[in-house]
């Protein structure tokens, strides 16, 4: 064997042929030898006996060395010296066939010898005062017995024997042999290569970047944090028992004190009780006398209802007296109405048929009119044309037809004018006639507001006992009904729901009426069921047509937004001057009678102006109510209406005697207004009568205008006759005038008897609108008289209702003041004899003690009976106290001060344990929440670095980590095809060997390590991948210029420069066949 050397400088790197033989010879001297390098890289490793090495010596360099040679040549063994020497796991150096390093032996030796120098220069040295400039690791493998381990400084000197302190070193050097990034193994290699379990690979790479490591001392920090809260929890479970023995130990301390202080107390139970039996008899005899003073008020109370009774039921005999009298009054208008009303209805229907028979004898006589004007209008055609034909003719003749003609035109004209004159005044008759109507129909309907007037004035008269009455004679029963059968609702009916409605400002009770008049007579109920039982009940208590409402009693009070409602720093709504009892009122006043949007104001004009500008709308206003009228808009158009019920009495009126005066002033201007009107029908009337009078006057005038006419047309007559003896073309124009003259007269005749037939017309239609209005007004007026009867009917029940009640409330209670009598006797007599009891009991007690001193002792108060048996208690507690000394005094007393103290200790510890328990588990949760934080930081540089390398060889790549399935995979993309791979087992050798080699580099970039090894790296690579690799091993080795790195291959790297600085070549010597 032979080995060459050349060198170019100090540090110049040496490409070495090695034989087992001859290092040997060399070993000795070579231990000594030194390279400066980073601390922590390795020197020199020297095998003795050791696998398939008799004695073999490998130089490194302090960056970058290539271990070539053929297979079976013991590249590996190199690798394996070394991790073995560190301290490596069996099965993390794969290689032993017996799954222990003792399978490492050479064949037919007893052990096997590895030592390992180790550069300890630089910054990052370990205690160099100690090991110097190198740490030398010697090991010795025995086949029989234990192996031994040796630590030796630079000078040879042994310096340790324990594994813990190559621990020590490799920890602060960061060397991990068992750490698959920091030693790829050929066997490791081989494995990624062809495995397909992404549980593995994930494995692989929390080993590699030391996450594993992390995580393990990460679950031992919880599981630690966890053991401590154990612990804690079972001293807290000991300090109730310890606080339980430290109680016991109390009283039976105090079982010595107890004894005198039970005595005393036993004497104090003996003077309670004594007094408790007075002061017992004592609150019986205040409760007796409280009876008794109760029996007297009550006396007094049915002395002053019985009067109140009588005084009541006097006022209703008065008030049935005066419903009897009015009733009778009443009952005979009607009577005497009726017979009236018959009699109009007679003349009613006689006026009603001879109307019919004069408009249809003026029909007749019309239709004659017709035929006779169509009649004479040909005649008078026909003249004119004969007339047209003698024109050539100017006698004095045809001058005075015409001046005849002349005078009959201006005769007809006359009457045209008088006819037109008559039809003037009988359209003013109608006039007349009608405002006549008018006028007494509106003193009609003030007469009958009077009458209304009067009935709001006896049912304001009438609250005095009952308000309800307001709403319907009958409200007081239907309201009383309800309340009976209050169970048989689901949820009791709220109503009249004006009942529960409070005016704040009585100065707008009738504007606020008007707008809630839809609800105020209205009944809430919760279900339809309800409401069926609401209208039968009115039914029978005689309320008809009661309003009923079904609501969601369940919804609260509306809250509606401050947008939605008038500014109320400029208006004043409905709903602010009303109070509410129940939110279901409220709600229901929103829902119908918009409340929130229903302004009040005083006058008229501003509101009306709001509307008409439109800006009633812009402010959320609805509608607008003055003292008199409701001011709205409909559409386009803005709506100005009168209330409709302003002579009621008003249900929210807080004074009823205030109303009386107000309806009692309306009556007298309603008086008033009913005189004027009066006066207003008769000058109607009278204005009728003149039209009629100067009617009669146009008609005779009328006559005189058509005689005045006939006379006219007999002189045209006369000379037309004349005319005929001078017709020079012998036309007979005489035959014709003679019938056109039959035909005026016969037409004058049917029009003056169809003027005739009007006038009769007129009369029976004046005669028939007379009946007809006069039988409307005695209808109404026993209508009206009905009506009061019907109230007074029901006024005159209640009055007699109340009469007969009273009446019976007052025998009950003068029978219930007879029986109250002997019972006051009875409690007096009761009283004087425990009075006289108490003072004999009281000299007797005061024998044993004073009242004063029993007082000091305690609570006098109590039952005697309690006390009694607190005194028999007392006693027997003092007794058994007395038999309980079974210990001295002192042991108690010092058993007590021990546990006292261990108690104190305990729990002045637990506290302290606790909070540190509380932020050890605060810190190990904040490093679980770092580890998993940094483990995704350093999956995504892996994928990162990962991608760069595979794109050397024009592919892309990610590494794809699943923390929560513990599982990665490789995805790799062809750069050509755009086909990705995520199964390796699918690529060639070669690539998978790129694939590993380029997982390994991106893997390598976050470990720490001052070396790495990669054994067998291009394994299955052809010669492209294999350049590709080996310059990117270069490049990666030459990036970490703090690491040291050692490749082993059996293939040709003549690519690699043998000449660079950085590289160190060394090429085992194949292996020898011996014979």
């Amino acid at each position: 064997a032979s080995r060459r050397v050349r060198t170019s400088a100090p540090h110049a790197r040496t490409r070495v042929d090695v034989h087992d033989a001859h290092a040997i010879a060399m070993g000795k001297a070579n231990i000594a030898m030194y390279h400066p390098g980073s601390a922590g890289s390795f020197v020199k490793v020297v095998m003795v006996n050791f696998m398939c090495h008799h004695h073999l010596t490998v130089e490194l360099g302090p960056r970058i060395n290539y271990i070539v040679g053929e297979n079976g040549s013991g590249k590996s063994a190199v690798l394996t010296a070394l991790t073995v020497a560190l301290g490596a796991k069996a099965k993390s150096v794969g290689r032993s066939s017996t799954k222990s390093v003792k399978g490492m032996i050479k064949s037919g030796t007893q052990q096997a010898k590895l030592t390992v120098v180790i550069s300890n220069d630089g910054e990052d040295a370990f205690m160099p005062a100690t090991y110097g400039r190198t740490i030398i690791i010697e090991k010795v493998l025995a086949k029989v017995g234990a192996n031994s381990l040796k630590i030796k400084n630079a000078q040879g000197e042994t310096i340790g024997t324990k594994s813990d302190e190559l621990a020590r070193i490799t920890d602060h050097f960061a060397i991990d042999v068992d750490n698959p990034i920091v030693v790829m193994t050929q066997d490791m290699a081989k494995q990624f290569l062809n495995s397909g379990d992404d549980g593995k690979k994930y494995e692989f790479f929390l080993r590699a970047t030391l996450l594993q490591a992390v995580q393990e001392r990460a679950t031992i920090a919880k599981n630690s944090v966890d053991e401590m809260k154990m612990v804690l929890d079972e001293h807290n479970e000991n300090i109730p028992v310890l606080k339980k023995n430290i109680e016991a130990l109390q009283h039976e301390l105090n079982a010595f004190e107890r004894v005198e202080q039970l005595r005393s107390k036993s004497i104090d139970f003996r003077r309670r009780y004594a007094w408790s039996k007075i002061t017992q008899m004592e609150r019986k005899l205040a409760e007796e006398r409280g009876k008794l003073a109760k029996y007297q008020d009550e006396k007094a109370k049915l002395i002053e209802q019985i009067s109140k009774l009588e005084k009541a039921r006097d006022d209703a005999k008065k008030q049935k007296d005066i419903f009897q009298g009015q009733h009778d009054e009443y009952m005979a208008k009607v009577t005497t109405t009726a017979a009236e009303r018959r009699a109009i209805e007679a003349e009613y229907k006689e006026a009603a048929r001879q109307l019919q028979k004069v408009k249809t004898d003026q029909l007749t006589e019309e239709t004659k009119i017709k035929q006779l004007s169509k009649k004479t209008k040909d005649a008078e055609t026909k003249i004119q044309r004969v007339v047209d034909m003698q024109k050539g003719e100017t006698t004095q003749v045809e001058a005075n037809i015409q001046r005849f003609n002349q005078a009959m035109v201006q005769a007809k004209a006359d009457v045209t004018q008088c006819e037109q004159h008559i039809e003037q005044l009988e359209s003013t008759r109608q006039n007349s006639k009608r405002e006549s109507t008018v006028c007494a129909q509106r003193h009609r309907g003030i007469e009958a507001g009077i009458d209304n007037i009067r009935k709001q004035i006896a049912t304001l008269k009438s609250t005095s006992s009952n308000k309800l009455v307001l709403y319907h004679s009958k409200m007081p029963a239907l309201v009383d009904a309800i309340e009976r059968r209050r169970g048989d609702f689901s949820k009791p009916p709220l109503g009249p729901v004006g009942t529960h409605i409070t005016l704040k400002n009585q100065e707008w009770v009738t504007p606020v009426e008007e707008c809630l008049s839809g609800v105020m007579n209205s009944f809430v109920v919760a279900t339809p069921q309800d409401m069926d039982k609401v209208r039968k009940l009115a039914q029978e208590c005689g309320v008809p047509n009661v309003n009923v409402v079904c609501v969601n009693f369940n919804r609260q009070r509306y809250n509606i937004p401050s947008e939605r409602v008038p500014n109320p720093s400029q208006f004043t709504t409905v709903m602010s001057v009303i109070e509410c009892t129940h939110d279901v009122i409220f709600n229901l006043c929103v829902d119908q009678c918009q409340i929130e949007n229903s302004v009040l104001l005083k006058d008229e004009g501003p509101a009306v102006a709001l509307f008409n500008s439109n800006e009633a709308k812009v402010k959320n206003i609805g509608s607008i109510y003055t003292p008199l009228r409701k001011i709205f808009s409909s559409g386009n158009t803005t709506r100005n209406e009168a209330f409709k019920n302003m002579n009621t009495a008003r249900k929210l009126g807080a004074d009823s005697k205030s109303q009386i005066k107000q309806f009692e002033a309306r009556i007298k201007e309603e008086q008033e207004n009913a005189k004027r009107a009066s006066a207003a029908q008769v000058a109607a009337s009278k204005a009728v009568k003149d039209v009629e009078s100067a009617l009669v006057k146009a008609q005779d005038d009328l006559k005189k205008l058509i005689s005045a006419a006939h006379d006219a047309r007999r002189a045209l007559e006369q000379a037309k006759s004349d005319a005929e003896d001078t017709s020079a073309a012998g036309y007979d124009v005489s035959a014709l005038q003679d019938e056109l003259d039959s035909l005026n007269a016969e037409l004058i005749t049917h029009r003056s008897s169809l003027a005739e037939i009007e006038r009769e017309c007129e009369e029976k239609q004046k005669a028939y609108d007379d009946a007809k209005n006069a039988l409307a007004e005695k209808q109404a007026l026993g209508e009206s008289f009905k009506e009061h009867a019907r109230e007074l009917t029901n006024n005159l029940s209640a009055a007699t209702d109340l009469s007969v009640s009273t009446a019976k409330s007052i025998a009950r209670k003068e029978e219930q003041l007879r029986d109250a009598d002997p019972i006051i006797a009875l409690a007096e007599q009761t009283v004087a004899a425990m009075h006289e009891e108490i003072e004999t009991c009281a000299e007797q007690t005061t024998a044993i003690c004073t009242r004063s001193e029993a007082v000091e002792a305690g609570d006098i108060n109590i039952e005697p009976e309690k006390l009694l048996r607190m005194y028999e208690n007392s006693k027997e507690q003092m007794r058994t106290e007395e038999q309980r000394h079974k210990r001295p005094f002192e042991e108690i007393s010092d058993e007590l001060s021990f546990e006292s103290r261990k108690l104190a200790k305990l729990d002045s510890g637990f506290g302290r344990s606790m909070k540190l328990y509380g932020q050890l588990r605060k810190g190990v949760k904040a490093r679980q929440k770092q580890v998993q934080v940094r483990a995704t930081e350093i999956s995504k540089i892996v994928s990162h670095r990962f991608n760069y390398y595979m794109s050397k060889k024009g592919h892309s790549g990610r590494v794809l980590v699943d923390f929560k399935d513990a599982t990665l995979s490789l995805e790799v993309k062809d750069g050509e095809k755009g086909k990705s791979v995520k199964d390796m087992r699918s690529m060639s050798g070669g690539e998978r060997s790129y694939s590993t080699l380029a997982f390994n580099l991106s893997l390598g970039d976050t470990n720490e390590s001052p070396f790495s090894a990669m054994d067998e790296f291009d394994v299955f690579m052809d010669a492209v991948n294999r350049k590709v690799s080996i310059d990117s091993l270069l490049k990666f080795a030459r990036k970490h210029v703090d690491k040291q790195f050692i490749f082993i291959t059996p293939q040709d790297i003549s690519a690699v420069d043998a000449n660079a600085e950085d590289i160190k070549i060394m090429k085992m010597a194949p292996a020898r066949v011996d014979a």
